[in-house]
């Protein structure tokens, strides 16, 4: 019995100094880690990367390891592999292709499927394309992208003889800056906004940028406080909405109608997600874009509807330069509560 003991007593000396000199590691959690600092971790500890498993998840952000074999934990030799499992985050489609088709057909048709979203300023050069074709996109197509992600195209600006760089017109009164596009063959349109801390008849914003590729004929949008009356001209609105109260964090969407009856989102779009999940707001908290109030512009008249929770709770009907009409709804019934 003896024997026994002391033979038992130092096959476990042996394991321990086994363990403690590398021989054997205790293999450590990787889930929840980007996948270059899972790596990291496990080279540092003496082990190798196995057969990698790529999975989707809305959940788990893009490359982080959301498991792992063998288990945390174990004791295994040095050296061994270890397989992870890797998020490549929400479901994946194939980019679509794009090239060859017209801007606005290709605007239009990804508006109504909702798959993806095309950039709506894209970059123009002079190409021998039709003016308006699409000649290049990013990401190419057949790439592998989030449902909802954005898409970049490059449009023909058609034969380079009729196409000209962008003047800076910020801070030119604004007859002057029409007379300007007027003689470049470009066509202004003035979009009014509502500032009191700005002077009138002067160019606060264009959106068409400084240096940028632009045609013959060409609409350049500027932002404007007028002082009169500028027919055609569009307006621009702010909107500002707090979060009523509520016992839980809620969701908002905010849909812009227009005067032919084509709704849009204006919130949230696809880069407000998060984990593929609709962004919610707690109580007094406002709406924003990149911590500013969100804008939007429009042409003779738009209807704003906002819903909290999926009900609609207030509706905004703007025409011309008229004050908006408010309609509120009461959250619980959904019925007209005044405006």
């Amino acid at each position: 019995m003896f024997l026994v003991g002391v033979m038992a007593a130092a096959g476990y000396f042996v394991f321990i100094r086994a363990v403690a000199g590398g021989e054997y590691v205790t293999v450590p959690d990787i889930t929840g880690k980007p996948v270059v600092e899972a790596y990291s971790v496990l080279y540092e500890k003496g082990l190798e990367v196995g057969k990698q498993t790529e999975i989707l998840n809305k959940e788990v952000p893009k490359d982080y390891v959301i498991g792992q074999n063998p288990p945390a934990g174990k004791v295994v030799r040095a050296g061994r592999k270890v397989s992870p499992t890797i998020s490549v985050g929400p479901d994946l489609e194939q980019a679509p292709n794009l090239i060859g088709q017209n801007f606005q057909d290709a605007l239009n048709q990804l508006s109504q499927q909702g798959r993806f979203v095309l950039a709506s300023q894209p970059a123009s050069i002079p190409s021998d394309q039709p003016r308006g074709v699409i000649i290049g996109q990013d990401p190419p197509a057949g790439k592998r992208i989030p449902r909802g992600a954005e898409l970049n195209v490059l449009v023909s600006g058609g034969a380079g003889a009729g196409s000209l760089m962008m003047r800076n017109l910020v801070g030119m009164p604004l007859e002057e800056a029409k007379t300007v596009l007027t003689r470049s063959g470009l066509v202004p349109v003035v979009i009014r906004v509502d500032r009191s801390d700005v002077p009138y008849d002067q160019i606060l914003e264009q959106l068409t940028s400084p240096g940028s590729l632009v045609s013959q004929g060409d609409e350049i949008k500027l932002k404007v406080r007028t002082s009169a009356n500028v027919p055609d001209a569009w307006r621009e609105v702010i909107i500002n909405y707090a979060v009523p109260q509520g016992l839980y964090d809620q969701e908002v969407r905010i849909d812009l109608i227009n005067n032919e009856g084509v709704v849009w989102t204006l919130f949230p779009r696809s880069k407000h997600y998060v984990n593929g999940s609709p962004p919610r707001f707690n109580a007094g908290e406002r709406i924003t874009e990149d911590g500013q109030p969100l804008r939007f512009s429009f042409k003779n008249q738009t209807t704003v509807n906002i819903y909290l929770n999926g009900r609609q709770v207030r509706s905004m009907f703007y025409e011309g330069n008229a004050d908006p009409v408010v309609t509120n709804f009461d959250q619980a019934s959904g019925g007209n509560n005044g405006v």
